[in-house]
């Protein structure tokens, strides 16, 4: 009898676990979970202007503050539009800018001209040093390492053009190619083709 009764209670305790479950474990799983914190993208946020620099055959060269995304169309209109001797197809209008870029039209016929000096400069070979237009002879001008004064001594680079290539080769790096130039505000091609026999391009 009393096995019976010792069986019973073993039973009963049994049932008791299986339906009433203890509250410190409910407790402990409870407190295991913790709310996801939410993500934050706030590396990831894009600027939502940028600043561009239009050059060349446009009414109104200069800086225009654009939203982003915009496109080379964009910065055409807010400098007033493409002049009349402007070549439309030496701009990219479906371009998506990016903040500091500078959008340069060209006029008709700088394109072919570039292309030919690009090549002139590519196979000419400088066995002698130049004259100038006084009979003095000089060095050939490292235009990547060249500083206002040099440049000054240049035909044709006044101080103003001198300080613009500088600035533009400390804020685009070294010169690439004489032709790269053509950049730099106020720098004709005309004025490159005269530049050809006088400067180098340094590496």
């Amino acid at each position: 009898m009393k096995r019976y009764l010792g069986a019973a209670v073993i039973l009963a305790a049994v049932i008791a676990l299986l339906f009433h479950p203890s509250r410190t474990q409910h407790a402990f799983v409870q407190s295991d979970v913790t709310p996801a914190p939410f993500a934050t993208h706030s590396r990831h946020l894009r600027p939502v202007e940028i600043i561009v620099y239009v050059a060349g055959s446009v009414a109104k060269p200069g800086l225009y503050r654009l939203a982003a995304g915009s496109r080379g169309v964009d910065a055409i209109r807010a400098a007033g539009g493409l002049k009349a001797q402007a070549d439309p197809a030496g701009v990219n209008l479906a371009e998506q800018l990016e903040d500091g870029e500078q959008i340069t039209a060209p006029l008709v016929g700088e394109r072919r001209l570039a292309r030919t000096l690009r090549r002139r400069a590519k196979h000419r070979r400088h066995k002698r040093a130049p004259a100038l237009s006084d009979g003095q002879s000089v060095a050939p001008v490292d235009l990547n390492r060249a500083d206002v004064q040099m440049l000054t001594q240049l035909p044709g680079i006044g101080e103003e053009l001198a300080r613009r290539i500088v600035a533009f080769r400390a804020t685009n790096g070294p010169f690439a190619s004489l032709d790269e130039l053509a950049d730099v505000a106020g720098i004709t091609p005309r004025l490159i083709a005269s530049l050809t026999a006088y400067v180098t391009i340094g590496r």
